[in-house]
């Protein structure tokens, strides 16, 4: 199967984060300007900009078309108790794996995206 290609601005971008300890379940939507929305599990909200240097960083690793074969990989079960799980969904694409260094074989350019979310202070 072919990866899908990746446009060079997304339209759409999501980061979820489930699990830890404290059973956490958060949602990060990213609109092509930078602005970002979190929505927490008790429903509070957060909102922020993305600074001009980490939307461009983002944009880059959201046209990154190891980001599409990324999305091809399947996952394994993990072999850690209270990780974060995360899914990066750039518009019809989506990236889902657990943050668990044991794992091994981690999606690099979605672990990425994450980092510059969580940078921002997102997540």
């Amino acid at each position: 199967m072919a990866a899908p290609t990746l446009a060079a601005r997304f339209t759409t971008l999501e980061v979820r984060r489930a699990g830890g300890i404290a059973g956490m379940s958060d949602k990060v939507a990213v609109t092509p300007d930078g602005s970002w929305t979190k929505t927490a599990k008790n429903g509070s909200t957060k909102t922020g900009k993305l600074t001009a240097a980490r939307l461009d960083q983002l944009l880059g690793l959201t046209s990154d078309q190891r980001l599409g074969q990324e999305a091809l990989r399947s996952q394994k079960p993990t072999q850690c108790r209270d990780a974060f799980s995360y899914v990066v969904s750039v518009d019809a694409i989506s990236v889902a794996y657990v943050d668990c260094p044991a794992d091994g074989g981690m999606p690099e350019i979605a672990k990425s995206v994450v980092g510059v979310i969580q940078e921002a202070g997102a997540l």
